[in-house]
Parts: structure tokens; sequence; C-alpha cells
């Protein structure tokens, strides 16, 4: 199996286990593990290198190997130069761009955030919102990241349509 189809199975197995507790009608989703500390503070410097547009500090978030998705549906950014290159795409249009983790859910090395955003362009603000499902590896780096949120529609409530 590629990086690519591993990701997708490691992120949907975190993302099962979320819509697995909303099925069963649990108000919220019950976590049996104690959570980690190392992947709530990575969490916690992503949003932050993100916020404050710190490439490198965002990058070195990242195993080298690493294999990203952002969004969902688009082609695999694996390894670090096509993980910047992507972030490059993402961060490009907007003047600022702020992902605030809301909620997190760990379990057993990987974690689901759903988190609110506002990004400007121009004079021009909105608010976003998704969900992000990370994988990590023994290091304690993402080795794999899955994020559901619509770009496209951003841009044009940006743009005004």
């Amino acid at each position: 199996m590629g990086a690519a189809a591993g990701a997708r199975k490691t992120g949907g197995q975190a993302l099962a286990r979320l819509e697995s507790a909303a099925i069963c009608g649990q108000a919220e989703p019950v976590d049996t593990t104690l959570e980690d500390p190392s992947i709530t503070r990575v969490i916690a410097l992503l949003y932050k290198a993100q916020a404050s547009r710190d490439l490198a500090a965002w990058l070195d978030l990242f195993a080298t190997d690493a294999v990203v998705h952002d969004p969902v549906d688009s082609p695999a950014a694996e390894g670090h130069e096509a993980i910047a290159e992507l972030w490059k795409q993402y961060t490009g249009p907007f003047s600022s761009y702020q992902r605030r983790p809301e909620r997190v859910l760990q379990s057993r090395g990987g974690a689901a955030v759903y988190w609110t955003g506002t990004a400007t362009a121009g004079s021009a603000e909105t608010d976003c919102e998704g969900i992000d499902v990370f994988e990590f590896n023994d290091d304690g780096k993402i080795r794999a990241l899955m994020s559901w949120w619509d770009p496209a529609g951003l841009l044009l409530k940006l743009a005004g349509e």
C-alpha cells in the first residue's frame, strides 16, 4: 500500500471512530485512551505556526515522509517539499488565515480536530470551519493529515459571491 493510500486508511479509521460514536447516539464521543501531551503540543504548535505564517516551524512538525490531503479530495502532497508547496498554495491568496482548534479528540496516536477560522484577503474577511484528522509516528511527528474544508467556497465568500 502506498503512502497516500495508507494516509487515507489511517485518517479514515480515526473518522470512523468519531462517526461510530455519533451513530451510537452518544452526546459526546467516548475516548477510552488518555490524552497524549505530545500530540496536544504538536497540534497547538501546528495551528500557531499557521496563524503566524511560519512555514519552517509548521513543516518541522511533519515526518519527512508525511502525506497530506488538504483538502481531503485533493491529490496527496508527499514529503516535505510537496507539503511546503501545498502550504504556499493555500496561504497565498490570504493576507491572514487562521484556524483555531475548537475540539480535539485523541485516540492511539491520532487526533481529529474540529476547527473554526478566519480568512482575510484585501479588505474582505470571512469565517470558515473544517475538520483535520492526524496520524502521528513514534517520534511524535505528523505522518498523515487529512483536512475536510471547502477552500473554493471560502474564496467565493471572500470575493462576495
